[in-house]
């Protein structure tokens, strides 16, 4: 019995073994180094994006500072009619000094002007860096003044800035009170 001709013999043919038609299976070195280039091209760009939001979100959080420190002065003001009356809490510089004590009954309203402005830009200071406010009142108009904060502090360097200018930020707000 000859096995080459048996239906149990197998042709080259069919079994895709044949030269010049062999499938090839799997992946080559080039193959995976080339993949393995983009997938770290991708992650150094998150990397850099997760960077970049951080410090972002940190100058944020400073901008936030800024509007409830402002926010806070309004307030102080508003709470304290007599010591607006004498243009006590317009300020153009920091002042200097230790904070006044002002408490109870026996605090005027221009101890506790002073001692709101000292406070405030103490914690202007401590929140903000390079942190400095200005108050400036314009009126009465019809008995309504008119009171605007400034408050300018440092922000982070951020990337291709080239001037200092750049890193400086300022907070506007105003009031009728």
């Amino acid at each position: 019995m000859n096995i080459s001709n048996s239906k149990y013999s197998r042709k080259p043919e069919q079994h895709g073994c044949a030269p010049g038609n062999r499938r090839v299976s799997g992946f080559t070195l080039v193959e995976v180094l080339v993949s393995l280039l983009v997938l770290s091209i991708g992650l150094l760009g998150l990397a850099s994006l997760q960077a970049t939001g951080l410090r972002y979100s940190g100058n944020t959080g400073q901008r936030n500072q800024a509007i409830i420190l402002a926010q806070d002065m309004m307030e102080r003001m508003r709470s304290n009619t007599d010591g607006l009356v004498g243009n006590n809490y317009e300020v153009s510089t920091t002042l200097t000094g230790t904070v006044p004590g002002c408490s109870g009954a026996d605090c005027s309203a221009t101890n506790m002007a002073t001692y709101d402005v000292m406070s405030w830009q103490s914690m202007l200071a401590a929140t903000l860096p390079s942190g400095t406010g200005v108050i400036d009142l314009t009126g009465p108009v019809v008995g309504v003044y008119t009171a605007t904060v400034t408050i300018t502090w440092r922000e982070r360097q951020t990337e291709g800035a080239t001037s200092t200018a750049a890193t400086t930020k300022t907070f506007v707000m105003a009031s009728q009170i």
